[in-house]
């Protein structure tokens, strides 16, 4: 089943979120979440390993987890969720913070998920490798900075990184991030896109 959302999270910044499991399957081993803030928001991609139901059970704790904390740093929310997923298949995921007043993104990344941001010039936030639920590694941080007219899109590896973001030019959030879905997502893999767009 395919799962289609969006909305405006803050004044000229819109979401939206498409996911759906792979073929043949019932259970999405992949999540897609955004939590607002009353000064930023929370954005998480996360692919449990694997496919159906214990893929979608370790997906799951981490969105329990980023839907119930107060921290703001993703490196820190990221290490909670390593902890949280010890015992399970585990996963990859991708974490980004995004300040409204200053459009200012702070991100963390593990595993196979990919997070771009458009606008001006292509920035590609790279995580490190690993799976959560096992990671001994030290975990890093990112910034970027969206800008007007700009995008954030963030993806689980069931999408091909192999689109060009102008073809989003004039799409709202939650037709892009349907579009990736159906255009780019690989159909013998869970696939999830969520995007943030910011007004020009």
């Amino acid at each position: 089943m395919v799962q289609v959302s969006g909305r405006e999270v803050s004044p000229g910044v819109t979401f939206g979120l498409c996911t759906r499991p792979c073929a043949g399957e019932f259970e999405n081993g992949d999540r897609g979440v955004l939590v607002r803030h009353d000064m930023f928001a929370l954005a998480m991609v996360v692919d449990g390993l694997g496919h159906g139901p214990k893929a979608a059970k370790a997906a799951q704790i981490a969105v329990d987890l980023l839907q119930n904390t107060s921290e703001r740093d993703p490196a820190v929310i990221m290490g909670a969720v390593n902890e949280a997923l010890r015992g399970t298949v585990g996963a990859a995921a991708s974490i980004l913070s995004l300040d409204f007043q200053t459009g200012g993104i702070s991100y963390c990344g593990v595993g196979n998920v990919a997070t771009r941001v458009t606008g001006g010039v292509e920035t590609r936030l790279v995580g490190i490798d690993g799976v959560l639920g096992s990671l001994r590694r030290n975990l890093r941080l990112e910034h970027a900075c969206l800008l007007a007219g700009g995008m954030v899109l963030m993806t689980s590896d069931g999408v091909s990184l192999g689109f060009d973001p102008g073809t989003l030019a004039g799409l709202t959030a939650e037709d892009a991030a349907r579009f990736l879905v159906d255009k780019h997502g690989r159909p013998h893999d869970d696939a999830t896109a969520l995007l943030l767009r910011i007004a020009s």
